[in-house]
């Protein structure tokens, strides 16, 4: 495809593009604004004008933050006022605003949650925005289990109380891929990991669905006529990948990846096993499910209240036959139904792991029945720094563009490491 690729930055942090469930890529006009954290652990935005593949206006936002799990998230506005939401790693989120026009980015909140990690922000069509979020320390004085946490603000008002959705099952750290998503009637969806552990160093890793059609009030899952009583408890969940828990998707003392290897190899990363999820014109959520056990991913959509899946392999093996999926992939839906997906890759012999050295991108184009019909790699391999890290475009004219890291990951909270931001756009002809 017809692309062009700017780099935005060179003092990008390790985790300058993450998390999976903070959109970092909104349109002002004809232009896009996009948000990164540095190697200062600052959040830093820049404004781009794709015909000129130029960045016309920049700058940083808000304080360095504890670490570099604080990346922003972005959300729009019908009438273009574009909403950001600065993150911190078990403290208190930042929000602010800007009008499309010139970037003056406003204080809206400067103290919002508690314990909150991992923004996930969305907009609805009258206004009201609507937050997810992971919560450590709910239950005073423990800091376990961890919360999936939900609040919202209509436009111009107040944000209301957090409450949490559901609680996680494992009594120790977790992580949650908590992306939320709202259609265009405006139920919302959220998909959410969803590990249980079933006995000493033996983990399932899977993952479930719950929506609202009230605007957050009452939630539910497909299949259950009854709504959930809330906090949920994660292990009484339904899970997209089956009705029940799958061997293939347990983890046991054998595996190369384990609790006490600490960094990149460490067990937790097995849980980071989702998609944003993406809602088509019918309505129909679809989401990646991971299994970074075996390298694999699945595509599922629901049909009827059942999650249909379409394995991502094979056409991940028509680019690099010897690679297999890691973790969370990135999806966004083109203007005619097509479905983009990019995926984070690695060698089948290498030894894998969050951020490893021999970590591509490749980017999927899929048809309206969840069948890959174009594969190709977003940039050129390179086998000792990682190209990862994907965040899509959500919501895009014609078809999305893309911000990635090109870098190493340190393994640690805190460090100097710098990177370099990418940004990767589609002709304009087809933006």
């Amino acid at each position: 495809m017809n692309r062009t690729r700017l780099l935005l930055a060179r003092d990008g942090g390790d985790r300058a593009t993450a998390y999976v469930m903070s959109n970092k890529i909104v349109r002002l006009r004809d232009r896009y604004l996009c948000t990164w954290l540095d190697s200062g652990r600052r959040n830093q935005w820049a404004v781009v004008d794709p015909a000129a593949a130029a960045v016309v206006q920049r700058g940083p936002i808000g304080d360095p933050r504890v670490d570099n799990h604080c990346g922003a998230a972005l959300a729009t506005e019908a009438g273009g006022i574009v909403h950001l939401m600065i993150g911190d790693h078990h403290g208190q989120f930042i929000h602010g605003q800007t009008a499309p026009d010139a970037v003056q980015w406003q204080l809206v909140e400067p103290a919002l949650g508690h314990g909150a990690t991992y923004p996930s922000l969305v907009c609805d069509a009258d206004g009201t925005l609507h937050l997810a979020y992971r919560c450590r320390g709910l239950i005073p004085g423990q800091p376990y289990p961890y919360h999936l946490m939900y609040c919202r603000r209509p436009k111009g008002g107040a944000w209301t109380q957090p409450r949490p959705l559901v609680r996680v099952s494992v009594l120790e750290h977790t992580w949650l891929t908590n992306a939320l998503e709202v259609a265009p009637d405006g139920r919302l969806h959220i998909v959410l990991s969803n590990t249980r552990k079933l006995s000493d160093r033996v983990y399932c890793y899977g993952a479930s669905h719950i929506y609202s059609d009230d605007r957050g009030d009452t939630w539910r899952q497909f299949g259950k006529p009854q709504t959930l009583e809330t906090p949920a408890t994660a292990s009484d969940l339904a899970l997209i990948e089956a009705g029940a828990l799958q061997p293939e998707r347990t983890h046991t003392p054998t595996h190369p990846s384990q609790p006490t290897t600490g960094g990149p190899m460490s067990y937790y990363y097995n849980e980071i096993l989702l998609s944003n999820p993406v809602i088509d014109p019918a309505g129909r959520p679809w989401v990646i499910v991971h299994n970074v056990l075996k390298r694999d991913a699945q595509l599922y959509r629901a049909e009827d209240g059942r999650w249909i899946p379409t394995p991502l392999l094979a056409a991940v093996k028509a680019v690099l036959p010897d690679f297999g999926i890691a973790h969370c992939g990135q999806l966004a839906r083109h203007a005619d139904g097509t479905l983009e997906a990019v995926l984070m890759v690695t060698h089948k012999d290498s030894p894998g792991g969050w951020g490893a050295l021999d970590t591509e991108l490749v980017r999927l184009l899929i048809d309206a029945n969840g069948q890959p019909r174009h594969s190709e790699l977003v940039c050129d391999k390179d086998p000792s720094i990682p190209n990862w890290l994907p965040s899509l475009e959500r919501s895009p004219r014609k078809r999305p563009a893309l911000l990635h890291t090109h870098g190493l990951n340190s393994g640690k909270n805190k460090n100097d490491l710098t990177t370099e931001v990418w940004l990767d756009m589609p002709s304009v002809v087809a933006q």
